[in-house]
This record gives structure tokens, sequence and C-alpha cells, in this order.
């Protein structure tokens, strides 16, 4: 008997705007890019780390600019199958959490860049603290909005029932850790839950890169079959 799951119309673009968001780390394995650093800091320290990272701050802010669009790939492709669903007003909240949280790593990066130059060039130093400390603020935000995109995606897939039921709370649970995570990290600067609230956005993003990339490949191997191609073949497999 063919279940609802049968019926997965996938595309390409989940599983590339994935891949194209990881080469991210491309970057940050081979370039020494400090900060941005906590308000806490020592301020020489925040002065001299950014005048010798100038460069890979540089490098970061444009690299970023282009490879965190996939995300934003990744949550249109997330959506695509779901667009004739009643659960399309939910991902489509979700999709716009997933600009907000782009939107403001690029400008945390961009920020920081600008620290960065600042510091090289003598500047002065409360004007650099001040672009670390935004830069640190805009950081922090990006988790709340990351998380409920993943939770709410994750939702609306299970409630679809067309995704695996695994995959769906995989992403219920990464979202909501790093939801969580994302809200209690401003109070918990400078105390002792700040231990907490980094565990939970760790463990929160790397849920999600891993629910990420089994969406991207589930809906990659579901590409370029329209609803009655994929019945036909669930047919044939039960025959």
């Amino acid at each position: 008997m063919r279940s609802k799951r049968d019926e997965l119309v996938g595309n390409r673009l989940a599983l590339v705007g994935a891949i194209v968001y990881l080469l991210e780390w491309a970057v940050i394995i081979v370039v020494a890019a400090p900060g941005p650093f906590s308000p806490d800091t020592n301020l020489d320290t925040v002065i001299d780390s950014y005048a010798k990272g100038a460069a890979g701050q540089a490098l970061f802010a444009s690299w970023f600019s282009l490879v965190l669009l996939g995300r934003i790939a990744f949550a249109v492709g997330v959506r695509d199958p779901l667009r004739k669903s009643r659960e399309l007003p939910l991902v489509d909240f979700a999709v716009g959490a997933m600009i907000v949280s782009v939107i403001l790593e690029i400008a945390a990066y961009a920020v920081a860049a600008a620290a960065g130059s600042l510091a090289k060039n003598g500047a002065d130093p409360a004007a650099v603290a001040a672009l670390n400390d935004a830069a640190f603020w805009l950081n922090l935000a990006i988790f709340t909005p990351l998380g409920v995109f993943v939770a709410m995606s994750s939702l609306a897939m299970l409630r679809s029932g067309l995704f695996p039921s695994w995959l769906c709370w995989l992403g219920l649970v990464s979202g909501t850790i790093a939801l969580v995570g994302g809200v209690i990290s401003g109070p918990a600067i400078g105390t002792s839950s700040s231990g907490i609230s980094d565990a939970l956005t760790t463990i929160g993003v790397v849920g999600f890169w891993i629910w990420m990339l089994g969406t991207g490949i589930l809906l990659f191997r579901r590409a370029g079959q329209s609803r009655p191609e994929i019945a036909r073949d669930a047919r044939a497999t039960t025959q």
C-alpha cells in the first residue's frame, strides 16, 4: 500500500544550498580571523587581535556574504514540496526566520571586518571596542531565528506526513535546543550559565547540520519526479 511519504516530490536546490553553505569551512579551516570577542575581554587583547587578523576578517566578510546565501536556498528547497500543503504558512514563517538569521550573520562579519580595519590603521580603541561589541551581539542573535527555522520547518514536515518521522523529530529537537540556547545566551553572558548556553547552541547547530544534510539528500533523491511517477514507482515496488 502506498503511504503519504511516497507522494514527496523533491528538488536539487535544498542539497545544493546546504553544500554551498557548508563551504564556509573552506575558509574557517585555513584562515585565522579573530572575534568577535565577548564585551568583558581585555581591550588590549581585542585591539591586538583585530589588528593582526584584519585580512582574515575582511575575507570572512566577503566569503560569508556569498556562502551563507546557501542557507536561504536550502530553506526555499524545504518549502518547495510543502507549497501545496496546509502547512505552507508555517514553513513560510520559517523561511522568513532563516532570512533574518542570514542577515544577522553577514552583518556580524561585516562589522567585525570594520573593527579589524580600524584596529589595523591605529584608530581610537574605543571605536574598535564599540564595533566588536556590535558584532558580538549580532552574532549572538543568530541562533534564535535559526532555531525557529529548524523547529518550525520540521514541524511542518512532520504534520505534512511527507517526510520520515525520525528526520522531523531530529529537526524539532535540534531547533528547539538552538532556540533555547539563543534566548538565554544574552542574559548568560558573564555568568556561570554561559557554558550552558554555549553547549545548547553548539548541540543545536550540529543537529541542524545533520538534519539539513539528511533533508537535502532525501529531496535530491526525489528530484525530477512528478507525483504520478512516484506513485508508479511505489506500486512497482510493492508488486
